[in-house]
């Protein structure tokens, strides 16, 4: 049979060819795709059981990484045991005080009052003021050459401060302003918790809000205390020689005015807030540092070791690396959030009598899903901080 017959029988008998049905190609899609679920899932319970293996492997890491956030937790408990708490049923009313006479300088005696411009309407006025505060006034021809020999030798000035009048153009529309030291000379020393020692003018609100009045056992109002320095009895004093000026028949001796702090509603006098908001940050951030650490070091030592290079090659996606990695440290810190919730919700007897919680307002619900949501966030930057490094 010659070569061509040959070519022409298998032609013949090979028939039509096979052509797939669309039905077959999604049947073999959906197969395939079914094969690649199985196959990450079973690549991700791979390497979370290899994951617990490890974590079995160092018990001591382990038990910290759960029970290390719990103790900072028992630490505020501790803490809140200690911290005096007192109820006031009745609130807080405070009794008047008169702005009639300057308070007393203790460190440097006040004698001398300086004003500008010199004119004869502020003449008459400022020497009413020196009489009634009997001190001796001293004017200048503008606010710098009052502001420089006022600060010359403050705070040991003999100075109370300075008056610069603005306008005096309008008899009904006179304006001053009064210049006293930058640093309070007679409030005491500023604290961490009650700011600097000066008039504090950029600040709304204490650095550290307490729940209560602010400088409770203080009549005047405390620092920084307008009483203590002296402005309120200038102010005073100032607009009482205004009105003398502008009105003969005006006497000042028949007005007595008295100033009085504002009066506080029912509340919980707790220190425990001021040691709250001062270390409770810093609390938070070390009840995650071991973990945080734990599980950079064991990401880098697989990186290092080639682990992770080895199982790449053999088929891993590297998703699902990330993905076991952040179940097993999500498990561990899960665990941990749910005791440090009970801790913060939990109400323990109070050394200064009753009993209270470190945030006692507070949902534990909304403080677990606080606590959960930094777990997260915790984990994510974890895994930033690893890619930095290869050992």
């Amino acid at each position: 049979m010659t070569e061509f017959a040959l070519r022409s029988i298998v032609k013949t008998n090979s028939g039509p060819s096979f052509q797939p049905s669309s039905e077959t190609e999604t049947h073999m899609a959906n197969n395939n795709t079914n094969k690649g679920f199985r196959r990450f899932g079973r690549h991700y319970l791979l390497l979370l059981w290899k994951n617990l293996i490890l974590a079995k492997r160092m018990p001591v890491r382990t038990f910290l990484e759960i029970t290390l956030p719990v103790f900072f937790g028992f630490l505020l408990l501790g803490i809140r045991h200690i911290v005096k708490s007192e109820i006031h049923p009745s609130g807080r009313t405070y009794d008047p005080f008169s702005v009639d006479h300057l308070p007393t300088f203790l460190d440097q005696p006040v004698s001398m009052i300086g004003y500008t411009p010199q004119t004869k309407f502020t003449d008459a006025v400022m020497k009413t003021v020196a009489a009634k505060l009997r001190l001796f006034q001293i004017g200048y021809n503008d606010e710098n050459s009052l502001v420089t020999e006022i600060n010359k030798d403050m705070p040991q000035s003999p100075f109370l401060g300075g008056v610069v009048f603005t306008n005096l153009t309008l008899e009904l529309n006179i304006t001053y302003k009064i210049r006293l030291a930058a640093k309070l000379r007679n409030s005491g020393i500023g604290t961490l918790f009650n700011g600097q020692n000066n008039w504090r003018t950029n600040l709304l609100y204490p650095l550290f809000p307490i729940i209560g009045p602010r400088n409770s056992h203080n009549e005047t109002g405390g620092p920084p205390d307008y009483y203590e320095e002296g402005f309120l009895t200038l102010q005073r004093a100032i607009d009482m020689g205004i009105l003398n000026e502008l009105n003969s028949t005006f006497n000042s001796s028949n007005i007595n005015i008295q100033l009085q702090r504002y009066p506080f509603p029912p509340y919980k006098e707790d220190n425990f807030v001021l040691v709250i908001q001062v270390w409770f940050p810093f609390l938070l951030i070390m009840s995650y540092i071991f973990a945080a650490i734990n599980a950079v070091k064991n990401i880098v030592y697989e990186k290092e070791k080639g682990l992770k290079i080895a199982m790449t090659i053999m088929g891993l996606n590297g998703w699902i690396h990330w993905l076991s990695w952040f179940t097993r440290s999500l498990v561990f810190l899960t665990i941990a959030d749910i005791l440090i919730a009970v801790c913060y919700i939990v109400k323990i007897p109070l050394k200064s009598g009753g009993s209270s919680s470190i945030i006692g307002e507070s949902d534990i619900t909304l403080v677990f899903f606080f606590l959960f949501s930094y777990s997260i966030t915790s984990i994510c930057f974890m895994f930033l901080i690893s890619t930095l490094f290869d050992k």
